[in-house]
Parts: structure tokens; sequence; C-alpha cells
């Protein structure tokens, strides 16, 4: 897993200080003890992704 710290002119304007993260189909992503996601697929600039998070964490993904 390779993560880059993005600052200044290299992150996106609405998210200062976003990590990156690249991970190949059936990858894990960890955030923190609690938030689980796994890459299911990503072809053609869509991505399809499972998130495990407790019950009381909302998780949400705006159509864009």
């Amino acid at each position: 897993m390779c993560k880059e710290n993005l600052t200044g002119a290299n992150a996106p304007p609405s998210q200062p200080g976003a990590k990156v993260v690249n991970q190949k189909e059936g990858g894990i992503i960890r955030i923190g003890d609690s938030i689980e996601a796994v890459v299911l697929k990503a072809r053609d600039g869509n991505l399809r992704v499972v998130i495990s998070a407790p019950r009381h964490l909302q998780v949400s993904a705006p159509k864009q």
C-alpha cells in the first residue's frame, strides 16, 4: 500500500492534508481501529468498494 500526504499545491482544494491511497482490487484500506474498506473493482474511472464501520458512524457517498 502506498500512502502520500498531500499538502499545498498538490492537495485537492476541498481536502487540504488529504491522503491518497493506491490499492489493487481485493486490497484492504484500514482507517483507525474500526473502519475497513475493501476495493472490489476499479475500472474505467469507477470504483466499487465495501466499507465496514460501526453503526454509530454515518457512511455516505455523494453522487458526482
